[in-house]
């Protein structure tokens, strides 16, 4: 009998999977007078034969996966890049070592913050705020895919349920040896939960909508990927944004 994947494993290997999703080509505008054009939206673009991963996602995360989606359509997803630091790429092998793992900062407005839109908008571009503070005041929260860890309630309450498994102890004893070629991405950045082997943490992966929302656009850049907002800031800026989240 073939032994399950591990939740972690799981989820891992379901967002590859979706990050390799090709989109179908747009259909040509309507050419109907008095008919508008319906904006195009990405999610629409997925193959039929590929719609059963985001059903998969959605059974797993029933409550985070379409509000992190209307997070990214409201635009409230916004990747903080420090000013000559550069920022991580998405390399072609979604598996393999190197600067595939995700280490970016991002602020992720609250939506009850946002004005509400009656519309889906258009697929909008990458673009950089110069104006607006990002992550000052409540209503804001940091998320590190690296760490895996938001600033929001919603993770802490996931990341120490009161009815949870037990985790040992450990002194890094069974930890494994440093990749050589970089750190292999995977769901739950460099945390623990969720990881099979002596000394390492049990249970599931913490996880809230902001995170969610990040970790999409981060990895499904052909269909997401352009719902994020890039900010660059330099040292000073970023300690301030994250100071007054």
């Amino acid at each position: 009998m073939a032994t399950l994947p591990q939740p972690r494993e799981l989820l891992t290997s379901l967002i590859n999977s979706i990050s390799d999703i090709p989109l179908s080509q747009p259909r040509p505008a309507n050419d109907q007078p008095g008919r508008e054009e319906e904006p195009f939206h990405p999610l629409r673009a997925v193959p039929i034969s590929h719609r059963h991963l985001l059903t998969t996602l959605h059974v797993l995360f029933p409550t985070l996966l379409l509000p992190a989606l209307d997070l990214l359509d409201r635009g409230l997803v916004t990747r903080l890049v420090l000013e000559g630091g550069g920022r991580p790429t998405i390399t072609e092998d979604q598996d393999g070592p190197g600067p595939g793992a995700p280490k970016g900062t991002y602020v992720v407005r609250s939506a009850r913050s946002a004005h509400p839109h009656p519309h889906p908008h258009p697929r909008r571009q990458h673009q950089q705020q110069t104006t607006t503070p990002a992550g000052a005041g409540s209503g804001a929260y940091v998320a590190r895919l690296g760490a895996w860890n938001c600033t929001c309630a919603a993770f802490a309450f996931a990341a120490f349920p009161t009815t949870g498994v037990s985790r040992p102890d450990s002194d890094g004893g069974g930890l494994d040896p440093p990749n050589d070629d970089g750190p292999r991405w995977s769901f739950g950045g460099m945390s623990f939960d969720g990881r099979v082997g002596k000394g390492e943490g049990e249970g599931d992966v913490p996880c809230c909508k902001h995170l969610l929302a990040c970790l999409l656009a981060e990895r499904w850049q052909a269909a997401l990927g352009s719902y994020m907002v890039e900010r660059r800031v330099g040292r000073e800026e970023m300690a301030g944004i994250i100071a007054d989240v």
